[in-house]
């Protein structure tokens, strides 16, 4: 499985935009090779989390609903 590598302003630029969808399948991608390398998850995807934990929901319609 190829490994795709990205830096940090790039993940925070594609949350600007709202697209949180292609960042959620990168995480469970990373958070997955991290279960089944050593059970320990990476700092970057620490980084991804909390970043997308403080970005405000969207529902699907796209309105806005507060995170927490």
């Amino acid at each position: 499985m190829a490994e795709e590598k990205q830096s940090p302003e790039s993940n925070t630029l594609e949350l600007r935009r709202g697209n949180a969808d292609e960042l959620i399948v990168k995480l469970l991608a990373e958070i997955r090779n991290a279960i089944t390398k050593d059970c320990q998850l990476h700092e970057q995807t620490q980084v991804l989390l909390t970043e997308l934990l403080n970005q405000p929901l969207r529902v699907q319609g796209g309105e806005k609903v507060e995170n927490g």
